[in-house]
């Protein structure tokens, strides 16, 4: 194999060793829309996860270290994983030789080298920023078929081969397939690397203005409307005061007509993974409107989702479409929703919703591109405890799902089992999160607020929410006695939940 040299073949069977030629880091290829051939493949709607972890948090690697893969899917898949090295040069390291076997059953981890293999993969030259990709799909990729079939242990993989995967995907259903990439960092023997002092950052989206709200409340006769009274400053006040005290780095704000569906996942999914680096923590914040599938009151939560300013109901887009058919003056993304409903037959509403809301599995996917750093979300919304709770119900199995990926059993979000990362609810996933009837702030920001203020010296997440439990239940026995008193019906409580896999004290203000 010309691009990969074996270093060294101990008789004992210890390890086999490799390095790589070196090139230039800037000669990675990149497509005209600024990205590489591999991280063109991306998937940002799919119905599962894959997952793919390396043997060092940090990421980073010096000359001589040990390299290894561990990737699982979360239903029976045909998997590949493809490696693009420092200079560009790309290959394909399962299946391979000795790990011919592409179909891998439902979370079972595949180690890549095998443990039991001799072989020991071992950083060389050239160096600079490097990536694993694996690709998870329901039937079998023709474009990479074949190449594990070599003499070589790692077969070579040409741009003009990963675009005809990229383009063979593209054909498929998105919930036929899933990917997640993983960056990692080589330096040589004696080179310094980056910034290595841990950095924090945070975003933070408040929604209560939406797009809709005013065809919202005239498909209502006035009785519903998608507006609240003050999600935007539980947002604006909450990031003021973190970045007074929670010593971050940098921070996003986005309120109202700001907070749209392609902001959240450009923040999220593009803006933190590049700002950030392993090791760094990460606050993630969304106070608004929660929704769930199915709508039912007591039905189990299968998917939960985060509403933004542009959402579309749709009871809304009917309305837009009758408007449409008589020629009135119609939103201009119109004929985008119009292709989404016209597509999805039955199941307009719920593609509707997965087109112009954020998934669970959405959101999931966007959190997975932070692995390595310390991930704290936080929702003040209805049913915020779908995003976490382990257990989702399978509407069609009727049967819980496990919470467990990787061998850990992780704060769910959902589908995935991200590590070192903390979710904390509003209220359970068939709860409904309260504003505070003086309509200044919602009930578990509040508080929040008030503790971490209030707090002399540093303040941890779980004491802030066991501060937040015990100040919530307070404070509903007390509004609901007035109320009461008054002769009006009582306020809806929730108690809010944290879900916390950190490896390490999560700190609010250090």
């Amino acid at each position: 194999m010309r691009n990969i040299r074996l270093l060294g073949f101990l008789l004992t069977a210890v390890a086999l060793v490799l390095a790589f030629e070196a090139t230039a880091w800037a000669q990675v290829p990149v497509s005209p829309e600024g990205r590489s051939v591999l991280e063109a493949i991306r998937n940002s709607q799919p119905a599962f996860l894959v997952r793919a972890e390396v043997n060092k948090t940090t990421r980073d690697y010096r000359e001589g270290d040990s390299l290894s893969i561990r990737v699982a899917s979360e239903v029976d898949a045909y998997v590949y994983v493809v490696y693009q090295r420092a200079d560009g040069e790309l290959f394909l390291v399962f299946p391979n030789r000795f790990q011919p076997n592409r179909r891998v059953p439902a979370r079972q981890a595949v180690e890549i080298p095998a443990r039991d293999d001799f072989f020991r993969w071992r950083v060389g030259p050239p160096f600079g920023k490097e990536m694993v990709k694996v690709i998870a799909a329901k039937e079998p990729i023709r474009e990479l078929a074949g190449l594990e079939s070599g003499e070589e242990r790692y077969a070579a993989v040409s741009q003009k081969r990963l675009k005809g995967a990229e383009l063979e995907l593209g054909k498929t259903q998105p919930e036929d397939w899933a990917e997640h990439d993983v960056a990692i960092h080589t330096y040589g023997r004696d080179q310094a690397p980056g910034l290595t002092e841990a950095r924090r950052y945070g975003v933070f989206f408040g929604v209560s203005d939406h797009l809709f709200n005013t065809e919202a409340e005239q498909l209502s006769k006035g009785r519903n409307k998608l507006n609240l009274p003050c999600a935007h400053r539980d947002a604006r006040v909450l990031a003021d005061l973190l970045r007074e005290v929670g010593q971050l780095s940098d921070l996003r704000v986005y309120t109202n007509e700001r907070a749209t569906r392609q902001q959240l996942e450009q923040t999220i999914d593009q803006w933190l993974p590049v700002v950030s680096r392993p090791g760094d923590t990460v606050f993630i914040f969304f106070s608004g409107h929660g929704a769930k599938i199915p709508e039912q009151k007591d039905a189990p939560c299968r998917e939960a989702f985060l509403i933004p300013y542009d959402f579309v109901p749709g009871g809304v887009y009917r309305l837009l479409r009758d408007t449409f058919e008589r020629g009135d003056p119609v939103h201009g993304r119109f004929p985008e929703w119009r292709s989404v409903v016209e597509n999805a037959g039955p199941m307009a509403d719920e593609a509707l919703i997965h087109h112009t809301a954020v998934s669970d599995t959405l959101f999931a996917r966007w959190v997975q591109r932070l692995d390595g750093r310390q991930v704290i979300v936080i929702l003040d919304i209805c049913h915020a405890g779908g995003f976490a709770e382990a257990g989702r119900q399978d509407a069609e199995a009727g049967k819980a799902i496990a919470a467990r990926f990787l061998d850990n059993t992780l704060p769910r979000l959902k589908a995935i089992g991200q590590q070192d990362c903390a979710v904390w609810a509003a209220c359970g996933s068939l709860q409904y999160a309260q504003v505070r009837v003086e309509h200044d702030l919602s009930v578990m920001t509040y508080y929040l607020l008030e503790h971490v203020r209030q707090a002399l010296g540093p303040v941890e997440l779980a004491q802030s929410h066991q501060y937040c439990k015990a100040r919530m239940k307070e404070y509903f026995m007390r509004v609901n006695a007035a109320r009461q008193a008054a002769g009006q019906p009582p306020m809806t409580e929730h108690e809010p939940r944290l879900f916390n896999s950190c490896t390490r004290p999560v700190y609010l203000k250090p």
